[in-house]
């Protein structure tokens, strides 16, 4: 599970310092993951991350996220690999079916 957590106290800072960027740059990135991969991709991608600037913890919690996006992408690619393999699978043995079916059809 990958979370950030950014107090409303650093929220608002001016985006002056590194560590302000990144841990802009990490709550982002962790809004872009949530919208593209939705929230079940997010759960199921390993670790947890507790962003906050005061700690210097930003750039840790962005490449963390980083990587939780890239295996959460690899899954969702498995997955719909496995998906499409099964579709096919299935429209095959349909086809099948009706081909069997039009030739009995055409015998009697």
């Amino acid at each position: 599970r990958v979370q950030v957590v950014v107090s409303p106290a650093t929220a608002d800072k001016p985006t002056g310092d590194v560590e302000d960027q990144a841990r802009k740059r990490a709550a982002s990135a962790h809004e872009e993951l949530q919208r593209r991969l939705g929230s079940l991709a997010v759960e199921e991608a390993s670790g947890r991350c507790e962003c906050d600037a005061e700690e210097g913890s930003a750039w840790q919690a962005m490449m963390l996220l980083l990587e939780a996006q890239e295996k959460a992408r690899r899954e969702m690619e498995v997955r719909l690999g496995m998906e499409a393999h099964e579709r096919a699978k299935r429209e095959a043995e349909e086809k099948a079916k009706r081909e069997a079916a039009e030739r009995a059809k055409r015998e009697a």
